[in-house]
């Protein structure tokens, strides 16, 4: 088996696959109260109340940014995101996360993770 190391890695002139667009730009591992476990370009997290969630990105996303707002950390499977675009900006990722069934927002661990390019 090969093993591949390298300290960077960036797009070739007349490539046909940009590599850099498919990584993770941010992401983070937050608690029910909006603090990070562990992150990469996130500078905190904000609790605006039950199941409401915003956090700060350190380097800004250009206009068009995508967030996989993934599995809650949880044993119950039936939880689900919604983005909050009352709060979502360049430099802001916010979602809210409930039960999908009753529509009650719940506080629970979260992980998430966000893809785009930056500014």
């Amino acid at each position: 088996m090969s093993t591949l190391k390298v300290n960077n890695i960036g797009k070739t002139t007349g490539s046909t696959q940009d590599t850099m667009k498919g990584l993770a730009k941010a992401w983070l591992e937050g608690d029910s109260n909006a603090v990070t476990d562990v992150s990469f370009n996130i500078s905190g997290g904000t609790d605006h109340g039950t199941g409401d969630y915003s956090y700060s990105v350190t380097s800004s996303f250009s206009t068009q940014y995508t967030v996989q707002l993934g599995t809650p950390r949880t044993t119950v499977f039936d939880k689900g995101f919604n983005t909050n675009t009352a709060r979502r900006t360049s430099s802001v990722l916010a979602f809210e996360i409930g039960d999908p069934h009753t529509q009650a927002q719940d506080d629970i661990d979260h992980i998430i993770l966000a893809n785009g390019d930056l500014a």
